[in-house]
């Protein structure tokens, strides 16, 4: 997250009057009377001013009853500002009543944020320690509360010595008011404690569509975790769910047209480190209705009209039978008051900071069965038949004109009979030959084609994802199975070139070399696999020489793309000779490849690096680093659309190997070779006739596409 989600300075009043609507009179003399007097202009502790500061508020009695103060003495509660507000009774979590928090730093030069008006300036970054530090617990502080709870917004009070202003966090940004001396002029910190009071739940953030569980829907969580304990350990992340530092709550998700239905979740297995942009949050969460545990997906989704909400991709989807999916269960925009964005509502207004477009967003849930990561497979047959899957969704998506645009690890899951699915559609995109297709890059990066990686401005195509099918099965091989490859093998996949080209992330040489067959060689040690992968190396070499060479238009033996891919993949799976179960056990995989920490500037000729001139701050708008989970894997995604997280893009922990560590042992249900080749052509015959039956041509709709491209 950086300084351009910034909006203001706004008068405080006007923020007030605006952001903060009451129906009572304003009580002028009670207000008048508050005073912050005895707060001290100078002092040696942020503790001093917390206290004093508190005592004032106590005076004051501008909160109702049925609010009080707290002071953050959880020492391992390090994301919990100094003083914060609360309502309710007390409980054992100091999240689960928190309103607001109040930030305190001694002096007035720690405030982060310009002093002058906006009048078109644009905001400069913190450059002062003490600034930087500011901002930085401004930041932690808003994203874990946003994490403990479920709110639409959320406002705060930074204190600079004797200047406060108010801020008001959504996902878009943060709308922020102009300093004030509130020692000389208690009135409007006041005024803003006694309309806090008065507002409802909804107008000070919390989503009305989330209320605490009682406690038998609490136990009855608690109950069915505890009954699935074996299988959700292939699950990254899932030990988080029974964090009792995190309250519990039930959740009503509405579809389309289907009657609403409550879910409990308690902490996410995965969730943002930026309190801005999509913030993606995961959940195992019970279905109250059925008992069931099922996978919950709530994020915030671009505002624009060429990203169509993900619910409506896999209505599209399912309406043709599309194989190979997640089992959605319940999908839709969220519905109540506040469920989209309003700080980018804000930033044209006259006076404003000049901090550049800042996007809107919508909040979108997705209710779906439980699915497994890769790292669950036992076999390499297995895994194969994971990506096959994917591909024909790929292809019969492809036949109905859409794309998915973000095939990785991450994206392709199992599901309980060991099926692969293609999961997570929120980037897909419909062709049309009037909805023109974006030519900035999405995607993971370790995943991108090798055409993507080279050039950001790159039109995505179906091939591009088949590709990176390529990349998934590759990566996860090198993880999982026996070969002779060590730890530098896998720089290929997150190589960066030490140049900007338009101020984008360019690479792709590690991919280029393996393409091209001058790396450094290596063997799996099942033939099978060795097989398919190297027959796939030279399939997408021979498309990529042949698409470079094309330019605009494809040639016609890439105009129908996957059919090709299919048949390798299907030879390969026919073969007799794959091993039962030759995943290697964790305690294998880590001695076999040691540490993954890797150092230098440039590749040489067995080594590539992942390699960036940026500062580890400094990451380009276009590029998203985010968690997958405690373990320490990070998804490099690039996204047009997302510009929250600055995190660096060459953290070792990207590199690290026990990132997707398998349990010894795997509830997948594992069909037997018997049984595999009685189901597996009728698999295969079911594939192809659902490819006769979506009858839309993707060659016309690709020429069509194409024309549209250069007009």
């Amino acid at each position: 997250m950086d300084n351009r989600t910034w909006v203001g300075p706004l008068d405080p009043r006007d923020f007030m009057q605006a952001l903060m609507k009451v129906e009572e009179e304003l009580p002028r003399a009670e207000v008048s009377k508050t005073c912050f007097g005895a707060v001290p202009l100078e002092c040696n502790s942020e503790t001093d001013i917390c206290k004093r500061f508190m005592d004032a508020i106590i005076c004051s009695k501008l909160l109702p009853e049925e609010f009080y103060l707290n002071v953050n003495d959880h020492p391992n509660e390090i994301s919990l500002p100094l003083l914060s507000v609360h309502r309710g009774q007390e409980s054992g979590s100091p999240w689960s009543s928190m309103e607001f928090g109040i930030m305190f730093r001694t002096a007035c030069s720690a405030d982060p944020f310009p002093s002058e008006d906006g009048c078109g300036s644009s905001p400069q970054p913190s450059t002062s320690k003490a600034e930087e530090r500011t901002w930085k617990k401004l930041a932690s502080c808003a994203a874990a509360q946003f994490d403990h709870q479920h709110r639409s917004f959320l406002f705060t009070i930074l204190v600079c010595g004797h200047h406060a202003r108010f801020l008001r966090w959504d996902r878009a940004g943060i709308i922020v008011t102009d300093q004030f001396d509130y020692k000389e002029d208690p009135q409007p910190l006041a005024e803003y404690l006694w309309r806090y009071g008065r507002i409802s739940a909804t107008n000070r953030g919390f989503d009305p569509t989330v209320r605490c569980s009682t406690s038998s829907d609490q136990e009855a969580f608690r109950h069915a975790l505890q009954g699935r304990l074996e299988s959700l350990k292939l699950i990254p992340g899932a030990e988080r769910t029974l964090d009792d530092r995190f309250p519990c709550y039930t959740i009503t998700v509405a579809g389309s047209a289907e009657e609403p239905r409550s879910y409990v979740v308690r902490r996410p297995i995965s969730s943002p480190s930026s309190p801005t942009g999509r913030a993606t949050r995961a959940y195992i969460a019970l279905d109250i209705a059925s008992q069931e545990l099922v996978f919950l997906k709530d994020y915030w989704r671009p505002l624009e009209s060429s990203h169509t909400p993900e619910a409506e991709v896999y209505r599209a989807l399912e309406d043709v039978e599309v194989p190979h999916l997640p089992r959605i269960r319940m999908a839709g925009d969220v519905r109540g008051g506040h469920q989209v964005t309003s700080t980018n509502r804000w930033q044209r207004l006259e006076g404003i900071w000049d901090c550049g477009p800042i996007r809107g967003y919508r909040h979108h849930r997705i209710v779906q069965d439980l699915a497994y990561p890769l790292s669950a497979v036992r076999s390499s047959r297995q895994l194969a038949q994971a990506l096959r899957n994917v591909v024909i969704c790929i292809a019969i998506a492809c036949r109905i004109s859409w794309l998915h645009r973000d095939i990785s690890s991450g994206n392709v899951m199992l599901g309980t009979d060991g099926e692969g699915l293609l999961n997570d559609w929120d980037h897909g995109f419909r062709l049309d030959p009037k909805n023109k297709i974006p030519s900035s890059r999405t995607g993971t990066w370790r995943y991108l084609s090798l055409a993507l990686s080279q050039d950001a401005k790159k039109v995505h195509d179906v091939l591009d994802d088949l590709e990176s099918c390529f990349w998934v099965l590759l990566y996860q091989s090198l993880h999982f199975f026996a070969s002779t490859a060590d730890v530098a093998e896998f720089n290929l996949f997150d190589y960066q070139s030490d140049r900007l080209v338009d101020s984008e992330i360019v690479g792709g040489a590690g991919k280029a070399k393996f393409l091209f067959g001058r790396g450094k060689s290596f063997h799996f040690t099942c033939k099978p696999l060795q097989d398919l992968i190297e027959s796939l190396r030279r399939h997408f070499l021979a498309s990529h020489v042949a698409r470079c060479a094309a330019g605009e238009t494809l040639p016609e033996h890439l105009e129908d793309p996957a059919t090709p891919v299919l048949a390798i993949f299907d030879a390969a799976l026919s073969r007799t000779d794959w091993p039962e179960s030759d995943v290697l056990e964790e305690q294998s995989r880590v001695a076999r490849h040691g540490s993954a920490s890797v150092s230098g500037d440039h590749p040489t000729s067995g080594s590539l690096h992942h390699h960036s001139s940026q500062a580890p701050n400094s990451a380009p708008a276009s590029l998203k680093v985010e968690e997958h989970s405690s373990r320490g894997s990070a998804k490099h995604r690039l996204d047009e659309s997302d510009t929250d997280d600055s995190a660096s893009t060459k953290s070792s922990r990207s590199k690290r190997l026990k990132s997707d560590a398998t349990p010894p042992s795997s509830p997948l249900r594992t069909p037997s070779p018997t049984s595999r080749a009685r189901t597996r052509s009728a698999k295969i015959e079911a594939d192809e006739r659902l490819l006769r039956r979506v009858t839309r041509s993707q060659t016309s709709l690709g020429r069509r596409i194409a024309r549209s491209q250069r007009s």
